[in-house]
């Protein structure tokens, strides 16, 4: 089996002050350059801590720096045992007692290392499955295959038999009733639980993966489906572009050729009754006429054979056209169906409708039908489409322009026009050190601040105050540190550099030439590369620039400029200056809601806590936050 593709999906209760369990799930970048998936349950119940959300954060950080630093080398088991091994030894200094369980997804194979008794794994597989009782090793992934990561109390409230029966399996609908089930649970503390779905990257056809998401026993349902692929099909013929209406052109064809060649037969006739007299210019008429029905007989051939290819070529597009348009409807009537039920989940199929039906109008983009479908579902959008005021606080104000916000736990690290700035959240202490002027962009990696002053980069000890040069690079438009290299965006790509002894040295030909930014352009990085330009969102992982577009949307975009994501978050932040607006986008591109607000016009920064609750924004020499 090919590397597979995975469907996940978390579940968890509301955590207690001395009991907690929660669901990871992280895209690593391995030494190799490799992509690999962590999912990880963890379960804590101890009085020994104050913060156990905030420690088991920390936890799930430490396991994934242990995993991206092993040496590939070693196998890829013995790195994920050391990381779980150097897990236990934090927890047991901080006298906390936990069972937790990795599951890492590399290639076509799963890594598994497991802690406790509290958190088990099962597997499913079609009409059979067993729970991995040991506390560490490895298998291949195989297609279809589920992975259950849970709590006891979970498995105590969820019947695990459907499970056996993949064929069927709706994840999204399974977790949908496990709210309303939990949500009924007085004590939540002691539920979570991950699904993980392997799909073969070859199942299905296209470049899209369909999973089975409705009950195939509404028969009414499914026969108003047939109706409307009947219905659909019946419209398409009587626009002529069916099969049927070639048949008749090719017959007029064929009749203007025929009687050609009946005209040429006729006189060939003659010739050869007067060939019988011994007529020497017969003969020669003779063999003028042959090669004439030769001649003519070639054409009709050749006009023959090219409309057949055309019919078929045209019964393919129809095909094509009839299918998107059918998938099209199917997600209008779904999303009609739960809306008042589920909001949320109604948008999904409506956007999954948009999606098709701009397949559909992209064979025929002048078929009624399909325009008046497309009408129908950007009404659905709008009607759904999230948009928000948000109101600012000021928590923070500085004699100078703030330019750079990064967030590290409960502090901001600040970057103003001469200075570095540390901010506790909790009681808006400033810890301030002098860095210079003309301070442009700046990032944060462990004590240390990076900042710039074009075409200057500076690194200073945070704790010390301690300032040196790093290197000069001229016009930088934003800059972030990843993994220990930091990268630097400017108009013609993106520079990596890559530490050494004294300084950083610059990777050759990284992201050099690629694309060109714009001046409003800024980049996040969370293993994959995200790149504003203009009213698009540029993605590259591994250096190579990957497919992304964004979907769901009912109103034309501006100019993004700021954006910020991480590794800890499933959304994309961007600031739309234009429409003084901040957009939320899932890294998969659907658009997801929208928040207004005057400030995001004069914004020259922001940042979200890794809860996502939590926005911070700088504005002229003010930081704002606001309740997402």
């Amino acid at each position: 089996m090919d590397q597979p593709k995975f469907d996940i999906q978390k579940v968890s209760g509301a955590p207690k002050a001395d009991c907690v369990c929660q669901v990871f799930t992280h895209r690593l970048i391995l030494a190799d350059s490799q992509v690999a998936t962590l999912v990880s349950v963890f379960f804590v119940k101890t009085d020994n801590h104050q913060d156990l959300p905030k420690l088991i954060s920390e936890v799930f950080e430490l396991s994934i720096q242990k995993i991206e630093e092993g040496a590939i080398t070693e196998g890829m088991l013995a790195i994920l045992s050391n990381a779980a091994l150097k897990v236990v030894q934090f927890l047991e200094q901080e006298k906390v007692k936990a069972s937790f369980a990795h599951t890492l997804f590399y290639k076509d194979a799963v890594y598994i290392a497991r802690h406790g008794e509290g958190v088990k794994l099962l597997v499913f597989e079609p009409e059979s499955s067993q729970e991995i009782k040991f506390q560490k090793g490895s298998g291949r992934v195989k297609d279809m295959q589920l992975f259950l990561i849970a709590t006891e109390k979970f498995l105590s409230i969820f019947d695990t038999a459907p499970l056996k029966s993949l064929e069927a399996i709706d994840l999204e609908d399974i977790i949908d009733g496990l709210a309303t089930d939990i949500s009924a649970e007085e004590d939540q503390s002691e539920i979570a639980a991950a699904f993980i779905l392997a799909i073969s990257q070859k199942s299905g056809s296209g470049e899209e993966q369909f999973l089975p998401n409705k009950s195939q026993g509404d028969k009414d349902e499914d026969l108003s489906q047939r109706e409307g692929i009947e219905a659909r099909e019946s419209v398409q013929n009587e626009a002529g572009l069916s099969p049927a209406g070639d048949n008749i052109e090719t017959k007029s064809i064929l009749k203007t050729f025929m009687s050609k060649v009946g005209f040429a037969l006729g006189k060939t006739l003659i010739h050869l009754k007067k060939l019988k007299r011994g007529d020497i210019k017969a003969i020669l008429s003779l063999r003028r006429n042959i090669a004439l029905l030769a001649i003519v007989f070639l054409i009709i051939l050749a006009a023959s054979g090219a409309v057949t290819i055309r019919n078929k070529f045209q019964s393919k597009k129809s095909a094509q056209f009839n299918n998107y348009l059918t998938l099209a409807s199917q997600k209008l009537d779904e999303g009609n169906a739960i809306e008042e039920l589920n909001r949320s989940k109604a948008r999904e199929n409506f956007i999954e409708a948009d999606k098709q039906i701009k397949l559909a109008l992209s064979i025929f983009p002048k078929d009624d039908p399909a325009q008046k479908l497309s009408s129908e579902i950007t009404s659905k959008l709008k009607e759904t489409e999230q948009q928000n005021q948000l109101s600012f606080t000021a928590i923070g104000e500085f004699s100078e322009t703030v330019n750079s916000v990064n967030i590290s736990k409960n502090t901001l690290n600040l970057l103003t026009e001469n200075a570095v700035v540390k901010m506790n959240l909790d009681n808006k202490s400033k810890d301030t050190k002098d860095a210079g002027e003309n301070l442009k962009l700046g990032t944060f990696f462990a004590n240390d601040a990076y900042f710039y002053s074009d075409p200057n980069l500076f690194k200073i000890d945070t704790a010390s105050g301690t300032k040196k040069e790093l290197f000069k690079k001229s016009g930088v438009q934003d800059l972030e540190f990843f993994i220990g290299n930091l990268y630097l965006l400017t108009k013609e790509g993106i520079a990596k550099f890559v530490p050494v002894e004294n300084g950083f040295v610059e990777s050759a030909g990284y992201l050099s030439g690629e694309f060109s930014a714009v001046g409003s352009s800024r980049f996040a990085i969370d293993g994959s590369i995200w790149v504003t330009k203009e009213d698009q969102i540029l993605n590259f992982l591994q250096a190579k620039p990957q497919s992304f577009q964004i979907s769901g949307l009912t109103f034309p975009l501006g100019e993004f400029g700021q954006i910020y994501t991480s590794s800890g978050i499933d959304s994309l932040y961007v600031i739309d200056k234009a429409n003084s607006a901040l957009l939320v986008i899932s890294k998969e591109g659907v658009y997801l809601k929208a928040y207004q607000s005057p400030e995001f016009a004069k914004a020259s920064d922001l940042v979200v806590d890794s809860q996502e609750k939590k926005l911070y924004i700088a504005v002229g020499n003010k930081i704002l936050e606001a309740d997402l």
